[in-house]
């Protein structure tokens, strides 16, 4: 099978060791999306947890301080490394594309976490059978994504109401990722499709020590949305 855009750059050793030390402590994920999604997240003590697309590990690391059981996967051997040396043990790690069936057994999970990922996925029914498929009865799925509104903004080809394939230059990283957008309103028809009852969302706004930090993105993402989080639950 051919490897996507995305996959090429999250197994490119540098991009990975920069953005990875980056996500600890930067705007979007530390600022803006982070606390939004832990904010979702149950008690997790005592239970079993999916950390889908783990990328380096970080939430893994905390769902394994808070008392969780977790099996974490990532489809790039770089930030897999990168994840086993933040998590030497404790975590079972394992090497897997979200665009394949997820190898665990039915009903495994009493949460599902998936942080930034999904929208490497084209196929998001497959996707979320697969999470319905390992999550318990009235277990939990948080996932986070790039707000469906920032694709407007930023996007000149785009046709909102069309799932399409777009790619983008991170110019921090000097490097072009591919990713898929759809409307807003497919979330909804893909969760009762797949099985799932829609319980939360929040759309981030900056925590307030951000507006010291990153004034520019703090004045921006103040006024609109840059990503949007989830939380549904299994029927």
């Amino acid at each position: 099978m051919k490897k996507s855009m995305a996959h090429t750059v999250y197994t490119n050793k540098k991009f990975i060791e920069d953005y990875s030390k980056n996500a600890e402590t930067n705007f979007f994920n530390a600022h803006l999306e982070r606390p939004a999604t832990l904010s979702l997240l149950p008690d997790v003590n005592g239970k079993t947890v999916l950390d889908a697309g783990c990328g380096a590990g970080i939430y893994s690391e905390i769902l394994y301080k808070k008392g969780a059981t977790v099996k974490a996967l990532d489809y790039s051997h770089e930030m897999l490394r990168l994840a086993r040396e933040r998590v030497p043990e404790g975590v079972a790690f394992i090497e897997q594309d979200l665009n394949q069936a997820l190898p665990y057994p039915d009903k495994t999970f009493d949460v599902v976490l998936c942080s930034f990922a999904v929208h490497y996925v084209k196929d998001w029914v497959s996707l979320f059978n697969e999470f319905s498929r390992v999550t318990k009865s009235r277990g939990l799925v948080v996932f986070s994504t790039i707000h469906p509104i920032m694709d407007v903004i930023n996007l000149p080809d785009c046709h909102y109401f069309e799932t399409q394939t777009i790619k983008e230059l991170w110019d921090s990283y000097e490097v072009w990722v591919e990713s898929t957008r759809r409307p807003f309103a497919d979330f909804f028809k893909i969760f009762e499709e797949t099985g799932f009852i829609f319980d939360k969302m929040i759309e981030p706004q900056p925590l307030p020590e951000a507006k010291e930090k990153f004034p520019g993105h703090f004045e921006k993402y103040s006024k609109i949305p840059h990503s949007i989080v989830f939380r549904i639950i299994k029927k």
